[in-house]
């Protein structure tokens, strides 16, 4: 039996990014089929990378790929690799959020990733939504986790259409092509390796943080 998380388009789901890139590396997929499924989807990146010009279009170019409207869309300017020294302010950042959209479902980085950056967002976005967000899961940039391992407990199949939308997405880069997990044989076979853990041609998979069986 499969678990059908977005039921109508009232569904309000919330994908936090630390910085460009980062949902779309670990959750881009499933924020493809969130979209397809019509979902009211809503984007966020905590940084632009010190104001990068060519990282805030790129970013802009990706979401737009994926399908989010520019509206659900917001991007802040925490220093990159400061967000330790920043998080009351982040916190209170994501209260904000909170408290004007309300989401259902809510996607942050794993709690076990070892960058700065993420790791602090993950741990901030627990704090703000644990008693509000029925559904609060953590994806997997596998770089960054070596030391406690991610352990999925949800698999989310996505089709070849939100795979094809996710691997776009990423292409819009170009000032990150050269990093080896930006590849599209990397991010495919993390696709296809997660698909067959599930039974699926390609899946995304994510920690549970929490879930609420109403």
């Amino acid at each position: 039996m499969s678990l059908n998380l977005i039921t109508d388009s009232k569904t309000k789901v919330l994908f936090i990014s630390p910085h460009p890139d980062d949902v779309e590396l670990g959750a881009g997929a499933t924020l493809a089929k969130c979209v397809r499924l019509g979902a009211e989807v809503y984007y966020i990146a905590l940084t632009n990378i010190e104001d990068n010009i060519l990282i805030i279009d790129e970013m802009k170019k990706s979401v737009d790929i994926m399908g989010v409207p520019e509206g659900n869309c917001e991007f802040f300017h925490y220093s990159n690799k400061g967000f330790d020294k920043e998080r009351q302010e982040i916190l209170q950042e994501l209260d904000r959020i909170r408290d004007e959209l309300e989401p259902h479902i809510v996607f942050t980085p794993s709690s076990h990733d070892l960058h700065q950056d993420h790791h602090t967002t993950a741990i901030e976005t627990l704090r703000s939504f644990k008693w509000s967000a029925e559904i609060i899961l953590g994806y997997n940039l596998s770089w960054n986790i070596i030391v406690e391992p991610f352990n999925p407990k949800l698999f989310v199949e996505v089709s070849k259409e939100d795979v094809l939308k996710k691997l776009e997405a990423l292409n819009c880069y170009k000032s990150q092509s050269k990093r080896y997990y930006m590849k599209e044989q990397a991010n495919d076979g993390l696709l296809r390796y997660y698909g067959l853990k599930a039974g699926f041609e390609f899946a995304e998979a994510f920690e549970i943080y929490k879930m609420v069986w109403k």
